[in-house]
């Protein structure tokens, strides 16, 4: 996103598409490989390891309207379907979807981060 942003500013061809379309691929086969990770854990976290622990799921996403169950399936979405798209030849190609892609990766991150501090403090 950076190259293609200083490729406005310089008009000035940087970087050539196939390497961006090869590195998008690379990112979206991490994603999807994290997104798949991310997925069995955080199912044997919620049947195994919270229950061990006397939890259920649900205390970990309530008692705010900010912060409820759907950010856990926002923060999958959103690399899940970037990782989805990048591995095709159809959404590397696109620019609109490649863009979309990074931008829910990078989404998917910054919420990762912010799960990651709120689950500790929510019980």
């Amino acid at each position: 996103m950076l190259t293609k942003l200083l490729e406005k500013i310089t008009k000035k061809k940087l970087v050539a598409d196939d390497v961006i379309e090869l590195l998008a691929k690379i990112a979206g086969w991490m994603l999807l490989t994290y997104s798949i990770a991310k997925i069995a854990d955080t199912v044997y976290w919620a049947t195994v390891t919270a229950p061990a622990q006397g939890f259920n799921i649900s205390q970990f996403y309530s008692n705010n309207p900010f912060y409820g169950i759907w950010i856990l399936y926002l923060e999958i979405a959103c690399t899940l379907i970037p990782g989805l798209l990048l591995i095709t030849n159809g959404g590397r190609k696109n620019k609109f979807l490649l863009i979309t892609s990074v931008i829910m990766g990078a989404l998917a991150a910054c919420i990762n981060r912010w799960v990651m501090v709120l689950q500790v403090m929510a019980v």
